[in-house]
């Protein structure tokens, strides 16, 4: 079992991935590859690696501006008075059961498989 990120994507290493690039792009990808002492291939999984991570990250990750941020941290510790409309409606709505033990069919299917609560 490999101990760290590294081991384990240097012993997961049979997946191939091909891609046709021009000369030009070719030759820029091997001088920086040989600048930054690794391969080619090496250099290339490197740089999409953390091109990707990047581009996940900046996707996963919420960015608010001063203005936003401040309205959020009101909002959260000053919240406002709920009105009566929605006070009648959740004196109006029937208690949920929070037991866990949904009998919908596709909530069944999922348990089954160990993903479903």
């Amino acid at each position: 079992m490999p101990n760290t990120a590294a081991e384990a994507v240097e012993s997961d290493r049979g997946a191939r991935l091909e891609a046709r690039v021009s000369r030009t792009q070719k030759a820029l990808l091997q001088r920086a590859a040989a600048l930054s002492g690794r391969t080619l291939s090496e250099f290339v999984v490197a740089s999409a690696h953390e091109a990707a991570t990047k581009v996940i990250q900046d996707h996963d990750t919420i960015r608010l501006s001063r203005a936003e941020q401040t309205a959020f941290v009101k909002a959260v510790l000053d919240p406002l008075v709920p009105g009566a409309r929605l006070r009648k409606a959740a004196r109006l709505r029937p208690p949920q059961r929070s037991t866990g033990t949904s009998t919908s069919r596709p909530c069944r299917q999922i348990r089954a498989a160990g993903t479903c609560r």
